[in-house]
């Protein structure tokens, strides 16, 4: 003790008679410094050290060189100023150097290996603890040492073995010291928020002196900013302010880029940093937040879209452990940035989409309120004007996961506009949210058991839901639209989303499968029906692509043995390439386009890949299980991503599009719905009829049955057991019967050998028809008419119930029993015929019976009678054997013309339709009446409404049916097409859709005239808007199909115009008040609404002309439904006109539509030439002039007088307004441009040359060409020589 308080007594500088050593002077500096360790902050401490105090003071010591020096004068100071604390002894320039010789030692703290490193750290925890740094805030440069300061501490942290341990005190020295001034330097700003900005890219953990520390320098800032948010706050806001004023000034100053880009940097910088603040300290926020709101009114687009960028980032990077809120804490810059939505620049707009994700990531207990305004804004930017940022908003939501959209976006505005931009006219948007809603429903699927969707009531939950489920019903209607890009979407979304392709369990994925049919509305499920029809013809096309590929390059292989047919060879492969040739272009008008689909099936070809075909092979086969075809497609998509495998030498086609293409087509031609491993599931929901898949269950099968019955070989016993085990009781007899027999059917008819043999089958299928409805026994008929010994059974059966017994309770079963024996075996009633119709006509069509126990409550137009409660109630309904009276008619005619047509005996055709006239009559008279075939005489009068209904429908199916028989055909006249109109106008919109949807059935498959095209067209009358854009949608894919190649809806044109000249309709306008021009104007604007509906649908700048031609040259030609007498007689010789009232409609409506057809083109700004050919109308309705006098005066006059044709054009006008007229010229360059765009160029098969010649890459070219295969019924009465107007040809049966 004596020794250190003589130290402390004397000083360290005592004097000697020599000069101290550095080590003794080191060595008296530690003993100072244990003894000052020793002392307390009292007054006696005080006196004890000041001599030491004096001598530490000395500049000697403060200036020495000597590293330990240093180092020990700094702790002892340390403590002297622990002793005088909060006071100092030393003046201010002494305190000035002391700090910056601590700060000198600070720097060390670093060196581990240095002998002094305990000492730099006790003098750092010395200073940090007794906060002697304050002191360093009294002092006149303070600033400069709080700038050494930070440089010290800062520079530290960048370099490495960062002294862990010391990380709290220097943290709060640099804390403290801040505390003590009023204002910081900039110098000492930029240090404290550069920190933010180190590892930008990552996102930092906030470290403590206990963690990890991953950057110091992070830590330092935030310790310095939470513990002095205000003045850094106000530090803050000043420091950006001048930034930007500096860089703004600069930039004025200096018209050069440089300026420009060093404004631009400042601007992003400072953006950044606000991003890394808000991240790390939400505090500072509020100082510079204003600037936002600045930036996102200003009137530089480019500053808005900067500010509305950073404010998303800002939100993305909320830190959830700091627990704020943007929404909340800043809620008046959040409206402000939500008003961007509405911002006049689309770059605003879609910047502000593109947050979107950022905005759903970074909410932090996100309010209703929130959600909603989000909600909203996703609507606003999916509906926007401008296609991009739709697309933005789209690729925004894409990536949003799904429990976010179901928690806080999902709601029935954002999925009713998700349906509506799935029919975008923009490719991206319309993908994009094809995507989204396949996405949406599959993990719907997925955590259906889950499915809560936010804060939404039970009630709205429900209709989200079922908004969900109605997705596949939204997409797979877009086939309607007919567009090959769209399809592919279509496909895509529903094998690899809206359906589990990666499922390998039966029973889950035929679940799914059925849980999406059963939501699927009618049209969808044509749809869907139709998708797996597609299914077996491209197995086929496939097939035979490959069978083709084979057997062209086995006959190369046998060249050399074959020599001497050479000749026969060569010519045999060039036949390979033609066939190949067409199904490789067929295949391509269906695939989409940019997608290299020729090269790709061209490559294909070329490479002869023997496993790859295998693989194709397994996977088009309907003997293929599920997993298998599965396994198969996974394995051929490996090879082809390898490009050895196609040997892609000169990196065409890309790979990428040969497994585009290759998925589509395995897709779309392999087994994946209709596949053997769902049936036992399916069977055995069709067994449990208490099931709630069990009715789409049944309906599924019946569909594979048709489409593909082949995958039921393998379950036959199954199905038939299903029959077998049915009840027979009618009570017990429920509708999923009926369509497990036309499984069966469908079945058996394509593979009759497969029939049981059995007898107690067919003996069961008997009890069941006796018993059943008129349906059930309809089908068991039909499949008895499959049985080799139909013949025996059929004569059994009849033998059973004739002669029919009307007061029977099973007079309608037995019906519908003889009527189906008249198509499958017509001689077992051949003999009974006469009588039969008799009994028909006398006593089923010519009374009602049993009105009384009918139950129809509800009796008018509106009312309606759906077929399903018809046969399940086929006792009560009367109208039930009318309806199968008229089928038995139809079928007995059916039979008799096969009959005929086998026998090709003239005098028998000319005694089957003297047969079918009054048929044919029936039916015609059934719908111009309106259903009503009973008498008023009859006590039975009236019909029912309801029944009227059913009635007139089932008249007019009837006519199709008939017109599919070319000997009934021919006797379908101008007035029977003009009668099936009115049903396409039909009071009741049930008559109207089921009869529209037979007629495009029909005519979509070429089974019935071109000539019923004309009253399609009946369809601009409908007054529900849903079907008739499906309607219209129908008829401009149909036209799409055979434009510039057929001219038959060109053609319809000139039957329209007789069809409406001769309509009862408008004839009772026209003549409804002849002396006031009233009743004229309401007749012209019916047939305006008709023929301007023909013309939008089929006219384009290229047929136009043609149109206007047939328009006009129905005023080269009389009528010829009109007598000649007619034209001859004392009325038309009265006339002003000289010819008669039906007469004058013709060229009237002519008249008519030259006008719509030369205004249309004026509002499109097309140019009307003239049309260089010469096409004769159909004979059956127009024939020539009699002289060429009465055609010169016919076609010089306009048959519409001057007064009426002005009311008239203002009315065809007001029906083209939002057509954008074009200009000619420009119109004829676009139309250049688009043509040579979309046009789809035919290219032709290489030949390929052995591999051992040349590579197979270099191949020569050959010539192909495509040949017709189908037969249509010919325009009656046209002249085929002079008609240029042929059938499409059917590629697809080609192929």
């Amino acid at each position: 003790m004596r020794k250190t308080r003589s130290v402390l007594s004397k000083g360290v500088l005592a004097l000697s008679k020599t000069a101290l050593t550095p080590k003794q002077l080191i060595q008296r500096l530690r003993d100072a410094n244990d003894e000052l360790q020793g002392l307390d902050q009292s007054d006696n401490s005080r006196k004890i050290v000041s001599q030491i105090q004096h001598d530490l003071g000395n500049k000697t010591l403060l200036a020495h060189t000597n590293g330990g020096v240093q180092v020990l004068v700094c702790c002892c100071i340390a403590e002297i100023l622990r002793i005088h604390a909060p006071d100092s002894p030393f003046d201010l320039d002494q305190l000035s150097k002391i700090f910056r010789l601590m700060f000198k030692q600070f720097r060390k703290l670093n060196a581990v290996d240095n002998p002094y490193y305990d000492q730099y750290c006790t003098l750092l925890k010395k200073v940090a603890q007794v906060n002697s740094i304050c002191l360093m805030a009294d002092l006149p440069d303070n600033q400069e040492l709080i700038e050494e300061l930070f440089e010290v501490f800062y520079g530290l942290a960048a370099k490495d073995n960062f002294p862990t341990r010391l990380l709290a005190s220097i943290t709060d020295m640099m804390a403290v010291v801040i505390s003590e001034v009023k204002t910081i330097s900039q110098t000492v700003l930029r240090y404290v928020l550069s920190a933010f900005l180190l590892h930008e890219a990552g996102d930092i953990p906030v470290a403590t002196p206990t963690s990890n520390i991953h950057c110091p320098a992070l830590v330092f800032s935030l310790t310095v900013c939470e513990t002095n948010m205000e003045l850094i706050s106000r530090q803050l806001a000043q420091y950006f302010s001048e930034v930007l004023y500096d860089s703004t000034e600069k930039a004025k100053e200096s018209s050069s880029a440089n300026a420009k880009e060093e404004l631009a940097d400042q601007l992003l910088k400072i953006h950044r940093l606000s991003v890394r603040i808000w991240k790390f300290v939400p505090g500072l926020l509020g100082a510079i937040v204003g600037l936002f709101e600045e930036e996102l009114k200003a009137t530089d687009v480019h500053i808005r879209i900067i500010a509305t960028e950073t404010l998303g980032l800002i939100i993305h990077n909320t830190n959830p452990t700091k627990g704020v809120n943007f929404f909340t804490s800043h809620k008046s810059t959040w409206n402000l940035l939500l008003r961007k939505a509405t911002d006049i620049s689309p770059l605003v707009r879609g910047k502000l989409a593109e947050q979107i994700p950022k905005f759903i990531d970074s909410a932090n207990n996100p309010t209703t309120e929130t959600n909603t305004v989000i909600t909203n804004l996703v609507c606003k930017g999916l509906m926007d004007v401008d296609e991009r940022v739709r697309i933005k908003t789209c690729k925004s939501l894409s990536t949003i996961k799904f429990g976010d959209i179901k928690d806080r976006l999902c709601n029935k505005n954002l999925i009713s506009t998700l349906n509506l931009n799935v029919r975008e006219k923009s490719p991206e948007v319309r993908n994009l949210s094809i995507q989204i809603l396949s996405n949406v429903y599959e993990n719907y699927c997925k955590h259906e058991t889950n499915s809560s969707f936010g804060t939404h009531s039970e009630i709205e939950c429900e209709e989200i839901e079922l908004m969900i489920k109605q997705i596949p019903s939204t997409i797979l209607s877009l086939t309607y639209i007919n567009d090959k890009n769209i399809n592919y979407q279509v496909d895509i979304s529903l094998f690899e989303s809206l359906t589990p392709l990666a499922e390998s369990s039966s029973r889950k994925r035929v679940d799914r499968l059925l849980q999406l049919f059963s939501t699927l509305d009618a049209k969808s499920k044509q749809s869907f029906f139709a998708i797996n029809e597609r299914q077996q013809n491209l197995a086929k096309v496939v097939d035979n692509f490959i069978s083709l590929s084979e057997d062209y390059f086995t006959s190369s292989s046998q060249d050399v043995s074959q020599a001497s047919f050479s000749g026969s060879i060569v010519q045999g492969k060039e036949l390979i390439l033609n066939k190949l040739d067409k199904i490789i272009n067929w295949l391509v008008d269906s695939f989409p386009t940019n997608k290299n689909t020729y090269g790709c099936f061209d490559r294909l070809f070329k490479v002869n890949n023997t496993r790859i075909f295998q693989l194709m092979k397994i996977c088009i086969s309907p003997e293929s299980d599920y997993n298998t075809i599965r396994s198969s497609m996974k394995e051929l998509v490996i090879k082809l991503r390898d490009s050895a495998n196609i040997q892609n030498n000169d990196g065409t086609p890309l790979v990428q599009d040969m497994v585009t293409n290759m998925k589509l087509l395995l897709y779309r031609s392999s087994g994946l719905l209709y596949n053997r491993s769902n049936i036992p599931v399916l069977i055995s929901y069709v067994k449990d009829t208490y099931h709630d898949f069990n009715g789409p269950a049944s309906e599924i099968l019946v569909m594979i049955s048709k489409v593909n019955p082949q995958v039921l070989r393998f379950h036959v016993d199954a199905l038939v057991n299903l029959i077998l085990e049915s009840p027979e009781d009618p009570s017990e007899i429920i509708i999923p019967i009926t369509t497990n027999l036309k499984t069966l059917y469908n079945f058996f008819k394509v593979f009759p050998e497969l029939f049981p043999s059995e007898v107690r089958f067919i003996e069961k299928l008997k009890r069941i028809s006796l018993r059943g409805s008129p349906k059930i026994a309809r089908y068991c008929i039909k499949i008895i008419g499959v049985s080799p010994k139909k013949e025996i059974y059929c004569a059994s059966i009849i033998h059973l119930i004739y002669p029919l017994d009307l007061d029977s309770p099973q007079f309608v079963t037995h019906l519908s029993i003889i009527a189906e024996i008249c198509q499958i075996d017509s001689l077992s009633v051949q003999d009974k015929y006469g009588q039969i119709t008799e009994t028909l006509i006398k006593k089923v069509f010519k009374v009602n019976r049993n009105l009384n126990g009918s139950g129809l409550v509800d009796d008018t137009h509106e009312s309606w009678l759906d077929d399903t409660t018809l046969d399940v109630e086929y006792r009560i309904h009367s109208i039930y054997e009318k309806l199968l009276g008229f089928r038995f008619l139809i079928n007995k005619l059916k039979s008799q013309a096969y009959n005929v047509e086998e026998e090709d005996d003239d005098s028998e055709r000319d005694s089957i339709m003297r047969l079918a006239l009054p048929v044919l009559t029936l039916f015609i008279s059934t719908i111009g009446n309106s259903g009503e075939i009973v008498r008023k005489e009859c006590p039975s009068w009236p019909t029912p409404e309801t029944y009227k209904l059913k009635l007139r429908l089932a008249a007019g199916l009837s006519i199709l049916k008939l017109a599919k028989i070319p000997i009934y055909n021919q006797m379908i006249d101008p007035t029977t097409l003009r009668r099936l109109s009115f049903l396409l106008t039909d009071p009741n919109p049930h008559v109207r859709e089921l009869f529209m949807n037979c007629l495009q059935r029909n005519i979509n498959d070429g089974l019935i005239s071109e000539r019923f095209l004309a009253i399609l067209y009946f369809i601009a009358l409908e007054d529900k808007p849903e079907a008739k854009r499906g309607a219209t949608m129908w008829i401009k894919s149909l036209f799409k199909r055979q434009e510039g190649k057929f001219i038959k809806f060109e053609k319809s044109l000139v039957r329209l115009i007789h069809i409406i000249a001769h309509h009862e309709h408008f004839i009772s306008l026209l003549e409804g008040d002849k002396e006031n021009n009233s009743s004229q104007i309401e007749a012209y604007t019916y047939a305006i609404k008709i023929l301007i509906f023909c013309v939008k649908l089929i006219a384009t700048s290229e047929n136009i002309s043609l149109l206007y031609y047939f328009a006009n040259r129905v005023k080269q030609y009389r009528d010829a439904t009109v007598n000649k007498e007619v034209y001859e007689s004392d009325e038309a010789s009265a006339s002003d006109d000289g010819l008669p009232s039906v007469v004058l409609n013709l060229y009237r409506i002519a008249d008519l539509a030259l006008m719509i057809i030369k205004e249309y083109g004026e509002m499109k700004g097309w140019v009307i030439p003239t049309w260089p050919g010469k096409i004769k109308l159909p004979s059956d309705i127009y024939i020539a002039m009699s002289s060429a006098s009465e055609l010169q005066s016919i076609q010089g006059r306009v048959y519409i007088t001057d007064r009426i044709q002005l009311q008239l054009k203002t009315i065809i006008k007001s029906e083209f307004v939002g057509l954008k007229r074009k200009h000619i010229l420009s119109d004829e360059k676009e139309r250049k441009v688009t043509s040579k765009r979309t046009k789809t160029k035919r290219r032709k098969l290489e030949k390929p040359i052995p591999k051992s010649k040349q590579k197979v890459d270099n191949l020569p070219t050959r010539r192909s060409g495509r040949t017709t295969g189908m037969v249509n019924y010919a325009e009656v009465g046209s002249d085929e020589d002079e008609d240029e107007d042929q059938d499409e040809p059917s590629s697809a049966d080609e192929a």
